[in-house]
Order: structure tokens, then sequence, then C-alpha cells
């Protein structure tokens, strides 16, 4: 119980932590240092204040995924919320929309001790620094005004898989729309851990054979900890994103399984 608690009170920050000069190719992005982002705290107290939710919003696939427990919080423009909702479809899509909700509903139990069920979307327009972030304890994911300033994000946030985003097939997957990936992947995340422990595993199982798994070069944010880097990962997953052939074999092995719901084929035996 004492991890439990311990990590559902970490804030995912989206996808903040990693600057890279944008002059460097992928191949030079694997082997040169990194900076982190010193703007990677948040404190659930500062989104306590939102403006309330805008029911104006409509559409029918805003609709779809309100009536499954997804509401939107705070000034949303149209285009932004179409973002959200594009990605959730994708994520739907990759895990199956009765999982994913299934999902949706696991994580929120597990970070809240069962106080919150209904995941909240938040715009907060203000802060001047961050792109992103998770809450577990609220159910709430924030996206800060940043994250859609373009020149901002060019600025501070060059991963060493962007160039693989703007490869992407049938079409380039935006910063924006893998940040909110991100996010989602530590939902996803916090969603397995009552699973893992089922199993008779660590409740940090992806975490944990990630690092053991996969060499630090390779890791999607290699300057922080395995959670951020697997909850980048999911997000790649979805989306399909070319990763390094170890990766591949993650994917495979343990997490696309774990996603999925095909528990059974993760045992001790084939993680070590």
């Amino acid at each position: 119980m004492g991890r439990r608690h311990w990590i559902a009170g970490i804030i995912g920050v989206g996808i903040i932590g990693l600057t890279l000069p944008q002059t460097l190719a992928q191949s030079q992005a694997l082997s040169a240092p990194v900076v982190e982002n010193p703007q990677i705290e948040e404190s659930e107290a500062e989104v306590d204040s939102l403006p309330a939710e805008i029911p104006a919003l409509q559409g029918d696939r805003i609709d779809h995924w309100a009536a499954l427990g997804i509401r939107f919080e705070g000034p949303w423009p149209a285009d932004r919320a179409d973002l959200v909702v594009s990605v959730l479809d994708r994520f739907a899509e990759a895990i199956g929309d009765e999982r994913f909700v299934t999902l949706i509903g696991q994580a929120l139990a597990w970070g809240s001790d069962g106080q919150v069920d209904v995941l909240t979307f938040a715009m907060d327009p203000t802060h001047e620094h961050w792109a992103a972030s998770w809450s577990p304890s609220q159910g709430r994911i924030t996206l800060y005004g940043k994250l859609f300033d373009q020149d901002h994000m060019d600025a501070h946030y060059r991963w060493r898989f962007l160039d693989d985003l703007a490869d992407a097939q049938p079409v380039p997957v935006s910063i924006q729309e893998i940040t909110i990936g991100h996010e989602l992947g530590h939902l996803l995340l916090d969603a397995l851990r009552d699973t893992h422990t089922a199993n008779g595993l660590a409740d940090t199982l992806l975490e944990d054979t990630y690092g053991e798994a996969v060499y630090r070069d390779y890791w999607a944010n290699p300057m922080q900890n395995t959670n951020e880097s697997v909850a980048s990962e999911i997000g790649l997953w979805v989306y399909g994103i070319r990763r390094p052939q170890q990766m591949q074999s993650y994917r495979t092995e343990i997490l696309g399984p774990a996603l999925l719901g095909q528990t059974n084929t993760v045992t001790p035996d084939t993680i070590q």
C-alpha cells in the first residue's frame, strides 16, 4: 500500500523533461547528451481552481466519450477538443473500445482510492512552461496553453523519437498528439497496477522490465525514470511509431500483451 500511495502522489508531467539541439539528426540524438527541463513539478492544488465544465462542446465523438464518462473542463476551443477526441479514438482503436474504457475506470479507481469515476480533460491556458500533466488522485489530465504554442514546443522539446513522428504513416503524428498520448500512457500504467499484483507480479512490472530489457540509450526519456519512458512508449505503440529492434521485442512480449489484457503471456519466466 505504501508503494501505491507513493506512485499515486506523483504527477506524470506531459512529456516534460528532455531537450536536444534542433540540428541533431536521429542517429546523433541516440548518443548525444540531453538536458533535463527544470519545469517538471506540479502541485495538484494548482489545478483545483480551473473553470467549470463548458457544456457547449458538442459533436458525435465528444458525445460518444461523454457517454462513457469523459468530460471536458475549462475554456476549450473546438479544435483542441477535437484533437483530444482524435487521440482517444486512436487509443480505442489500438486497444479495443471496451478494453480501453475498462482501463480508464481501473486507473481512476486506483489513483483516487475509488473516489473518482470520471476522467476529466482540463484546459489551463495560464501556465508559462508546462505542456500537460496527469493527476491520478483527481482523475484529471490537464493541457496547458504552451502545448499549442508550436514555437515553444520546438524550442524546448526535442526528443529523439520526433523524427519518427514526422515519418509516421499514413500521416505524420504531431507533438501535441504524442503529448496527450503520453498522459494517457501514465493513466494506463496506473490502470494495470492492480492487475499485475493480482497475477503475483510487481505493480511496477512494465517499468521494471523496461529498465531491465531496454538499453538506456534507447529509452524514450533517458534522463528521467522508467515511468516517464514507458508512458511515452505507450503513445508510440498506439500510433505505430518506429522504434529500435530491442523496443520492438519489449512491445511484442510485454507491453502489448499487458495493454490488450493478455497478461497470461507475461510471467516471471518471460521477463527474466
